[in-house]
């Protein structure tokens, strides 16, 4: 299999220091979030946010744009003297220890911080799915990435056969982050109970069943209230061209709810699955963007090759 498998830290460690996302011509989350209007009339990024209008107050600080949008006098106040505030948010679940997943995802998770150091803001990691979350102090600087990284590394493996929900991903998000003026990656593997990629025999193609949840999830925290945030998914994946090569009966156990069964494989039936992950992860893609969220995926190869999907991920 070609998937990363690390060690030690210390192989972490060196890895992230040698494959940074460090070229000043790339900006992992520029490329993110994508060339704000304000930068193209070469102005600074301006954002907003908006609250409710209180009888007595001067009606000429009532925004009409936001009013009408919300249903409500709302009056505008100006985020634009206010440093942008980055958060990385870690699903982390039992089913990223296969396939390098866990590896891959802090791999991706320290190139993207170190890239958002370079704009000199404070970054911060959440990481749900255990016991507790774990919420990193503000990083300023690549050893701040490192001491971080390790701390994740050692947080204990989250209990298996609990499902993940994104619902309960979104509303931990909500409750432990300051949203205003804040962009926001989510990184996870998108296994979830609530929301999946299921393909509909009828329609002949793969659907997003919990459609609505997604939407309540990604509305919850990209646009709840007109407050300014910039959301983006990065979804993490095995190397699924290594499934090509199974053969026979394959025993599978579900790390997320605990299920266990076995697949029988021909070439034919490894290719259709190959082939199935792929759509599935297209699907993940188009209904998110759908809601105005970028996403992308990256699959737990070498090194070189997680640094060159998420450069080239987000264009």
């Amino acid at each position: 299999m070609g998937s990363v498998r690390f060690l030690t830290k210390e192989d972490l460690y060196h890895c992230v220091q040698k494959y940074p996302v460090s070229d000043p011509a790339f900006r992992v989350w520029t490329l993110m979030f994508g060339e704000h209007k304000s930068k193209q009339i070469g102005e600074g990024i301006e954002f907003k946010e908006f609250r409710p209008y209180e009888p007595g107050e001067d009606t000429m600080g009532i925004d009409v744009e936001a009013s009408t949008r919300l249903g409500e006098p709302m009056v505008r106040e100006d985020l634009s003297e206010e440093k942008v505030r980055y958060a990385i948010v870690f699903d982390y679940s039992a089913s990223l220890y296969h396939y390098g997943l866990r590896e891959a995802s802090l791999i991706a998770i320290g190139s993207c911080a170190i890239s958002a150091t370079a704009s000199k803001d404070a970054v911060r990691i959440i990481v749900l799915g255990g016991a507790t979350p774990y919420i990193s102090s503000a990083i300023y600087t690549v050893d701040d990435v490192i001491a971080s990284l390790f701390e994740i590394w050692d947080l204990p493996k989250p209990e298996s056969g609990r499902p993940t929900t994104l619902e309960e991903c979104s509303n931990e998000s909500s409750r432990l982050l300051k949203l205003s003026n804040t962009r926001i990656l989510f990184v996870s593997d998108f296994q979830f109970k609530d929301v999946r990629a299921v393909y509909d025999r009828k329609k002949e193609k793969f659907e997003i069943v919990g459609r609505e949840i997604l939407q309540q999830a990604v509305g919850g925290t990209h646009a709840s209230g007109g407050q300014s945030v910039e959301l983006a998914f990065l979804g993490i994946s095995p190397v699924w061209d290594d499934f090509l090569g199974l053969r026979g009966l394959v025993r599978f156990e579900d790390s997320e709810d605990g299920s266990r069964g076995f697949v029988r494989f021909t070439k034919r039936k490894a290719k259709k699955f190959v082939a199935e992950q792929y759509e599935r992860e297209t699907v993940w893609q188009e209904s998110t963007r759908s809601f105005g969220v970028p996403m992308s995926w990256v699959h737990a190869g070498e090194p070189e090759s997680i640094i060159r999907e998420l450069e080239q991920g987000f264009m």
